[in-house]
């Protein structure tokens, strides 16, 4: 271990398993203390137990990051339990994939409810604290798909574009 993340806060959106998972088991290694913030809570529990150690490094929220309400109560959680939020990893994703003409209004929203919007909700309601700590780190997982589109792979490169173009906005 490290240490690069001694001291930091971070919260983890879908951490409960895949890629936020390793996030999280990362994140812990080098020093910080994360919320795990997951929509399965059974996944979600068992990885913040198991990273929680005797000085409690981790903690669970459940958030499904479609929700606003639920982007603001895991940013509460963190600084209600934490005092403070200094990374936040919007990880939680959804693959959809189809043809364009196979896609039905459902399956599109839903994966712009996850992959894009999800992203601005956990930002909207991280952004304050970070802005009255005068500093913190935003990271949003986008894909390969954001740059090269294959046949059958529809909507989600379409989210994931949008997702750059939601980073280097918020970066402005």
């Amino acid at each position: 271990m490290s240490g690069r993340l001694n001291g930091k806060i971070a919260l983890i959106t879908g951490a409960g398993r895949g890629i936020g998972e390793a996030i999280a088991r990362a994140f812990v290694r080098e020093g910080a203390r994360i919320v795990v913030a997951e929509r399965d809570a059974t996944n979600g529990q068992a990885v913040a137990a198991s990273l929680s150690g005797k000085d409690g490094r981790a903690i669970f929220v459940a958030c499904d990051v479609a929700d606003p309400a639920a982007a603001k109560t895991s940013v509460t959680a963190a600084l209600t339990q934490f005092g403070r939020l200094d990374i936040l990893v919007n990880n939680a994703g959804v693959n959809v994939f189809h043809t364009p003409l196979e896609t039905d209004a459902e399956e599109w929203r839903r994966c712009f409810a996850i992959d894009l919007e999800g992203a601005w909700h956990m930002s909207k309601a991280a952004l304050p604290a970070m802005l009255a700590a005068a500093g913190g780190s935003i990271i949003n997982i986008a894909s390969a798909h954001a740059f090269s589109i294959i046949p059958g792979c529809f909507p989600y490169p379409v989210a994931k574009h949008g997702l750059l173009g939601l980073t280097r906005a918020l970066g402005v």
